[in-house]
């Protein structure tokens, strides 16, 4: 229906929607899109990027977007390249579906060249205790939303507004350190990503649930949504950015490959995943 799009991604709302859909979408560095005018929901891990059918296209519109002087990036070649494929966390209670989908796009990464390195990568293990339940997110949220919640609450969301009232209780102190321990988790993963051209992951763990399912009742839907959120929100918490490519045999149900890197290395992803795109899914068919 459109070129491309734009979106917002706080946890993975570019990611998510572009993986269930055999689309591109691009979460860059944070601080890489200007926020102005954007609504917030955590200024600390909200970003802007494009949601497109190919790579090129969201490397074209990112420029636009990052006021990126260089032009677009060249595709970057594929062997020699090393990627890291970290099993905490990213690969737990994956449905058949996306698993099979994933280690076959590994296995065509590795016959074009590139070396896949299975790593257990354990330091992905603290994501939980450094944003427990996304407080960090529901902390900055009620700041934003205390006086529309004053004023009128009945008129969010239920789903919506429970996920942004935790924040009233949580204290400076306690946002302080929830802070610092993010601090400490990026420089733990800038360590562990070093001497790997890209890290390599399942963008969600499955596939897109029903209409029917998803809206079956709200433990259910909340069930579904924290699962889909699971891997792309983690490259929010790391400062990350991350390309999330279709990676699925063309018919079947979409499934994307989440090719991420540290802060600001942008570019080199975007380069990274025109050549991905052409092993794992352009040239299918």
């Amino acid at each position: 229906m459109a070129a491309g799009a734009i979106g917002t991604d706080t946890g993975g709302s570019i990611r998510i929607p572009s993986a269930l859909n055999g689309l591109v979408g691009f979460k860059p560095t944070a601080r890489r899109v200007p926020l102005d005018g954007v609504l917030p929901l955590s200024f600390t891990l909200d970003s802007a990027g494009p949601i497109a059918k190919t790579v090129a296209d969201c490397a074209l519109l990112d420029q636009v977007l990052a006021a990126e002087v260089n032009g677009v990036p060249a595709p970057a070649q594929l062997r020699g390249r090393r990627f890291a494929v970290p099993k905490t966390v990213f690969q737990n209670d994956l449905s058949p579906a996306v698993a099979d989908a994933f280690t076959a796009a590994l296995g065509r990464l590795s016959a074009a060249g590139a070396t896949i390195v299975d790593l257990p990568m354990a330091e992905f293990a603290q994501a939980a205790a450094v944003n427990p339940r996304g407080a960090l997110t529901s902390a900055e949220a009620y700041w934003w939303h205390r006086q529309w919640i004053k004023d009128g609450a009945d008129k969010y969301d239920p789903r919506v507004i429970v996920r942004i009232r935790p924040g009233e209780t949580i204290t400076a102190a306690s946002y302080i350190e929830l802070i610092k321990l993010r601090e400490q988790f990026i420089r733990t993963i800038n360590a562990a990503a070093a001497g790997y051209d890209a890290m390599l992951m399942p963008t969600a763990p499955e596939t897109a649930p029903t209409i029917a399912e998803a809206g079956k009742d709200d433990e259910t839907y909340t069930r579904l949504n924290l699962r889909m959120l699971r891997n792309p929100a983690i490259v929010n918490l790391f400062d990350g950015c991350a390309l999330s490519v279709p990676c699925h045999v063309p018919g079947t149900a979409p499934v994307g490959m989440m090719i991420a890197g540290t802060q600001n290395t942008d570019r080199k992803i975007l380069a990274i995943g025109l050549a991905v795109e052409k092993v794992v899914w352009k040239l299918r068919g």
